[in-house]
């Protein structure tokens, strides 16, 4: 079980609803932030915020396609939030 700040900035960044949709965006494939910014219609500087936010605890994963950067989430580690939690609760 990570430290219980860890797990409380990574379940925090899922908490916020924007990125949340965010995440939704990156869980099925690989997107840049002008392609989300494109599907959802959102501010592509808000979209990079997300993605920072969400790749800064290990959240979303990125790679380099030339001149952009492509994000995924990474499902086991929100999958292991959960279990995380739970781990804490009883604790």
């Amino acid at each position: 079980m990570p430290p219980v700040p860890d797990l409380l900035q990574r379940l925090g960044t899922v908490a916020h609803r924007g990125r949340l949709e965010v995440a939704r965006a990156i869980a099925t494939e690989p997107r840049t932030a002008g392609e989300i910014s494109a599907l959802w219609h959102i501010d592509p500087t808000l979209v990079n915020r997300h993605l920072r936010a969400l790749a800064a605890p290990g959240l979303a994963h990125t790679a380099r396609r030339g001149r952009f950067v492509q994000y995924q989430l990474d499902a086991g580690a929100v999958e292991a939030l959960g279990t995380d939690l739970l781990a804490l609760l009883l604790r």
